[in-house]
């Protein structure tokens, strides 16, 4: 397990800074569900007034935007996105870092296969996903208890954080499919920013255009704060659609790095 402790160490700090940045957010958003709440004839007026596109690109829907879960739905588009990006680079640079460094001879010269190399490394990237929203999650219990001044279901609450887990596990297999497949990559961000927001712009059209199929095409659709919080449960066709992605994801990146020629 040597290369995946090196790993926790290596992200240490990057781990720490998303953590903070993400909580920073959510607090920032939810100090204001209060005064929000307390105004909320005032603000479904102004609402009114924004482009119904725009509306469903921030996935605001108002039938339960008054409620904690609605509001911290709304929340949860904007935290998705920047863990969308979180995720990808963890899977990206994870395994493209040893080309970059150039230390891609080093590792694979070691007594250990390929495959417990990609294991290790996965392990390690989602080890700091699941550590990221652990944090997230209990930040999110502590500020929705203090800021909301209510009583609130914690079950469905940790189901509307833990979609957050979800994005991101997506985003996570992605990058890591493509840090096997695409042969030298110079910088992260050039690959990790331009799909996460792609996959945006397909749930923003998805919905604009009322579309559903889209949705099946971004895990950014896959999570409405609406059915959640109705059916106290996620979306059965969306899951499955999320659990074949990663399975399959996983799979070609364990035949193409096993099988590939690393070009140092």
């Amino acid at each position: 397990m040597n290369i995946f402790w090196q790993e926790l160490r290596f992200y240490r700090k990057s781990l720490l800074i998303w953590v903070l940045a993400l909580s920073t957010t959510l607090i920032v958003f939810l100090s204001s569900y209060q005064s929000i709440s307390s105004q909320i004839d005032v603000f479904r007026e102004v609402v009114s007034h924004y482009p119904k596109a725009l509306l469903l690109v921030i996935n605001f829907r108002f039938e339960i935007f008054y409620t904690i879960y609605g509001y911290f739905g709304y929340i949860l588009t904007f935290i998705w996105l920047a863990g969308a990006i979180q995720a990808m680079n963890y899977g990206v640079s994870i395994l493209s870092k040893e080309v970059t460094d150039k230390t891609a001879d080093f590792l694979l010269s070691k007594p250990v296969s390929r495959s417990r190399i990609l294991t290790e490394k996965f392990a390690a990237g989602l080890s700091l996903i699941v550590i990221t929203n652990i944090c997230f999650t209990v930040t999110a219990l502590l500020g929705a208890k203090y800021f909301s001044h209510s009583n609130f279901g914690i079950k469905t609450f940790i189901m509307l954080s833990a979609t957050l887990f979800f994005v991101q596990v997506f985003f996570l297999v992605l990058g890591f499919l493509f840090g096997t497949i695409l042969p030298k990559i110079k910088t992260v961000l050039s690959v990790a920013l331009p799909t996460v927001f792609i996959f945006f712009i397909v749930a923003s059209f998805g919905g604009i255009l009322d579309k559903p199929d889209f949705y099946y095409l971004t895990p950014f659709k896959y999570f409405d704060p609406v059915y959640i919080y109705q059916n106290s449960g996620y979306d059965p066709k969306y899951l499955f659609a999320l659990g074949g992605f990663v399975v399959t994801s996983l799979v070609l990146s364990y035949i193409v790095y096993i099988r590939k020629d690393i070009k140092l």
